[in-house]
């Protein structure tokens, strides 16, 4: 509690300070600037481009005849920035008298801004040069110029973000590291709504209203923003910006087909009614024929002999899962109505679906989604200083089903209502305060979620405040501190943030920056429980951990022989579920091969001792049955086991001596992250950008991709134990023994005659017999034992890491990227973490070392040409069932357009993987090639 009252006190004495020394009267008259912004080749009017104070929030956005006013001003000296998406920016530095309205028309020129503006790093307007944080922005004209089948593909080239592509079309998209097979560590935002799916929290980023001929820009932010965002934001922040109806109106279409039967038509259209009504409507219909996995013979897959198919990998998961549907389909619809009051009001409402059919792998298996909806509404305000909104997502997963497991059945919503006001005090303080609350209610018909202690959902309270202090005209400083409660973990959970950024000239800035960021687990990892996979009577089933799980011990087990007090459950005929030792009695299984020697015919048992080299008269064998009752010949002792988790990935058991002190789970517990980071960005003679950061990280509790946790038993030693146990129950049974001797027979060979005839289905040493499962998921007696996995929460993970870019603009026609980014490390076994079992391991499931480089030309008559490759360093994998590796591999990708700016025409084609490099790029997913698609788009938009 100390450290959380520190935070308290030192944030709150800052602001007091800051507004003593920073606040400025507002006394006598204030001045205004107008004018009018518009194309240097064209002379045409810009529609909403931005005109603002820098460093402020103080601005103004152009209006149809694309004119401006920025009133209200102190007098003073203020540098003045025009900027608008496709354009360079431009700046003024003016001084303004009391009561002086200036004049200041700008012609804009087309080309690519280095330092663009930005809302997302610090929740209001702000130059890429000056905000705390690490930023790409991909404009729209960037989109323009990529042919994609979902507008994240776009975003592949960007610093430091890690995307594997695990279907045709579908994509986990993460920033700096620990992506999943349903990934959902990005915070994905669509027009300031919280964009992941509703209970689950993952980025379906291919059913997105995020529609590529609507995007304004797309902003990607690096590193834990918690003291903005709220909980779970440990990772970076991605936001789709989309058009309004006010500054692009018009219409726009877009049909695109190619490879692997890919047809994707994309629509909108956008109108002002009136003054101050704006419409919009957008949608998407999209199908294709998804990468297949290598067949296999099925004699090979029945048998498990999957090294001797084409494609191991593929053979396991053809196995687990049999064959995936490679049909996809999507459709995306989507609405908003803008109303304006006024110059600096704006009432938002918006609404839409995705419905999606399609595999993708997740956490618990590969889904098959069949109708799945994933739908929206929402109601925004933004007046001046104050934005407020409130929305709803919601999911519905139809018909969709795992392979081999249970029906997805999620019918979840989450509620969601936000408040902030900025505060400008004088010219070099600002406040930014906000209040979030959340409320999560899963729904799955008791399939996926279970209920505990009467709780319905997670409910999630949330306050932040941050301030901004422009100390010099060189140096800023910016506190931000968050508090946030929920009601399954009810402690207070404090997030602070602090940035100090340093602009040793106009066009270079350097930063430094400590984040402290908590993310608190989702609804599915406290409360999920739903079977992902069934083979015969086995069920493995995925849990979530709120309560923890505990596991029986008898230490009487130990005198037995058994080489740990864990006390299993038994998958043995007649015995399923019933608590047994780590090992097997071999006096009861004695007793069941007994029963089977009494099921064989006498003539069929005489032929057999006959094959074994032992003539005994069939009359005699009734004599010799009753003699090996185990009643007349009792057999006793145990031959121990031994215990082994199974990868569900290679269905290769993994022993390890440790598994005898398996431990108890604790309840999940939210993960710490904390972050510390220096970055440079500048410009270097007006056409080079150049950006270096580097971090530190530490999180505490990670909570991982599931894990097996119930290990199996297994009695490698079984047959010999037995044998040795059988031969000493013959040796104490005199009259059989004296009537073994007459026919030359030991009780030692004897046996191994009656374990070679009625033991033939007796477990060898790679069956299981019994799985020690938790006390919390323990059926008991007559039920048969399931194999368990849940989200691993431990550990203390720490690492660091770089990012590298540049953007070269060569001429007004050509651009150069190139960027990489290192960390120290992909995998973290326990001595890494911190932690004493050897069966705790964690995987980034990203490369740990990327490398992206490319460039775009574009001539005034309409032509443009794209290349871009990226190398990518193989990594490990643990995500769920998928666990292994993933090859280096390299992809280069074209594309080559004309546009007929006047009949406001254009055509695309694009080629994904020229030379048809054959990788695989997350373990489970198919092997992808070659993807060429064309594009034609028609618009009567002439915004920009």
């Amino acid at each position: 509690m100390v450290p959380r009252v520190n935070y308290l006190i030192v944030f709150l004495f800052y602001i007091g300070s800051s507004l003593c020394l920073f606040s400025e009267p507002v006394l006598g008259q204030t001045a205004t600037v107008v004018g009018k912004v518009i194309d240097s080749e064209t002379g045409k009017s810009l529609i909403g481009a931005n005109v603002q104070v820098a460093g402020t929030s103080i601005g103004s956005a152009t209006d149809i005849e694309g004119n401006f006013e920025i009133s209200n001003l102190h007098p003073g000296i203020h540098v003045l920035r025009a900027s608008f998406i496709g354009y360079s920016a431009q700046e003024l530095s003016v001084s303004l008298a009391e009561g002086e309205n200036y004049v200041w028309n700008v012609a804009l020129d087309p080309g690519t801004d280095l330092d663009p503006v930005q809302v997302t790093a610090g929740r209001r307007n702000e130059k890429t040069l000056n905000a705390p944080s690490s930023i790409d922005v991909i404009t729209s004209r960037d989109l323009q110029l990529d042919v994609a089948q979902t507008t994240a593909k776009s975003l592949r080239n960007v610093t430091g973000l890690d995307m594997v592509q695990t279907g045709v079309d579908r994509y986990e998209i993460v920033l700096r590291g620990f992506n999943d097979a349903f990934s959902r560590s990005a915070h994905v935002l669509t027009d300031y709504r919280k964009a992941g799916v509703a209970s689950i929290g993952v980025n379906l980023h291919n059913v997105m209203p995020s529609l590529a001929i609507d995007m304004e820009r797309i902003e990607v932010v690096r590193g834990p923003g918690s003291a903005l965002y709220g909980p779970g934001v440990d990772s970076g922040v991605i936001h789709y910006i989309s058009k309004d109806a006010f500054n692009y109106p018009g219409a726009t279409i877009s049909v695109s087909g190619g490879q692997r039967s890919m047809l994707n038509v994309q629509g909108r259209v956008a109108t002002v009614l009136g003054t101050n009504l704006g419409v919009k409507v957008i949608g998407s219909y999209a199908t294709s024929e998804d990468f297949t996995l290598e067949g296999c013979d099925a004699a090979l897959l029945e048998s498990e002999r999957f090294s001797e198919c084409p494609d191991p990998e593929d053979a396991i998961q053809l196995f687990v899962d049999g064959v995936r549907e490679t049909k996809n389909r999507k459709l995306v619809l989507s609405s908003t109505v803008d109303w304006r009051f006024g110059k600096s009001t704006t009432v938002s409402l918006s609404g839409g679906i995705g419905n999606l059919d399609g595999a993708m792998l997740s956490s618990v298996g590969t889904i098959q989604a069949k109708g799945m909806v994933a739908s929206y509404a929402q109601i925004r305000l933004s007046s001046g200083p104050l934005f407020v909104q409130a929305y709803v997502n919601s999911i519905n997963s139809g018909n969709s089903y795992i392979y081999g497991g249970d029906p997805v059945q999620e019918y979840s919503d989450e509620f969601s209502v936000q408040g902030q006001y900025t505060q400008e005090i004088g010219s070099r303080q600002q406040l930014i305060a906000g209040v979030d609350l959340r409320f999560d209610r899963p729904e799955t018909r008791q399939i996926v979620i279970e209920r505990i202690d009467g709780i319905a959902g997670l409910d999630e309270y949330g306050a932040y405040l941050q301030s901004t202090t422009q100390i010099s005209n060189r140096l800023k400083l910016t506190l931000a501190l968050r508090g946030d409660i929920n009601n399954i973990v009810p402690d207070l959970q404090l997030s602070p943030r602090v940035a100090l950024v340093l602009k040793p000239t106009p066009s270079s800035g350097l930063r430094a920056t400590f984040n402290r960021s908590l993310s608190s687990p989702l609804s599915t990892d406290y409360l999920l429980d739903l079977v992902v996979a069934s083979v015969g009577p086995l069920t493995v089933r995925a849990r979530g951990g709120s309560t923890g799980f505990t596991f029986e011990r008898n230490p009487d087990y130990l005198e037995l022989g058994a080489p740990t007090p864990l006390v299993a459950s038994s998958m043995l005929p007649g015995m399923e579920g019933s608590p047994t030792p780590v090992g097997i009695d071999t006096g009861f299984l004695y007793g069941l091969m007994y029963d089977g020697l009494t099921k064989i015919p006498d003539d069929e048992l005489a032929r057999l001792l006959a094959d074994a080299g032992l003539d005994i008269p069939p009359q005699l064998l009734p004599l010799l049955k009753q003699e090996l009752n185990p009643e007349e010949t009792p057999v006793q002792g145990f031959s121990s086991g031994t215990l082994g988790l199974l990868n569900l990935s290679t269905l290769e058991l993994k022993f390890n001596p440790e598994l005898n002190s398996l431990q108890d789970t604790e309840p999940i517990r939210p993960t710490i992250t904390q972050s510390w980071e220096i970055g440079y960005k500048g410009i270097i003679r007006d056409n080079i950008l150049v950006a270096l950061d580097g971090y530190y990280s530490r999180r505490k509790n990670f909570t991982g991709p599931l894990q097996i946790i119930t290990p199996f038993v297994l009695v490698p030693n079984l047959k010999q134990d037995l044998i040795q146990d059988i031969s000493a129950g013959l040796a104490a049974n005199s009259d059989i023994a004296n009537a073994l001797g007459l026919v030359g027979l030991t009780p030692q060979l004897a046996a191994e005659i009656l374990v070679d005839i009625a033991g033939g289905d007796l477990p060898d040493n790679e069956t299981p017999v019994a799985i020690v499962q938790p006390n919390e998921n323990n059926k008991g007696v007559g039920s048969f034992p399931e194999l368990m996995l849940t989200f691993p929460n431990f550990g203390d993970v720490r690492y660091f890491g770089m990012d590298v870019s540049t953007q070269i603009i060569a001429s007004e026609k050509l651009m150069f990227f190139g960027n990489a980014s290192w960390v120290s490390d992909d995998y973290f076994d326990h001595t890494e973490i911190n932690e004493e079992s050897e069966d705790l391991e964690l995987a980034l499931n990203a490369p740990g070392f990327k490398f992206k480089i490319g460039g775009q030309y574009h001539q005034k008559n309409g032509f443009s040409f794209m290349a871009s490759g990226r190398f990518t360093k193989g990594f490990p994998v643990i995500s769920g069932q998928y666990v292994g590796n993933v090859q280096s591999y390299t992809v280069l990708d074209v594309g080559i357009g004309y546009a007929i700016h006047k009949a406001g025409f254009r055509a695309d084609l694009g080629i994904n993987n020229l030379f048809n490099s054959d990788h695989r790029e997350f373990v489970g997913a198919p092997r992808l090639g070659r993807i060429a698609m064309i594009r034609l788009t028609y618009t009567t938009d002439r915004s920009g």
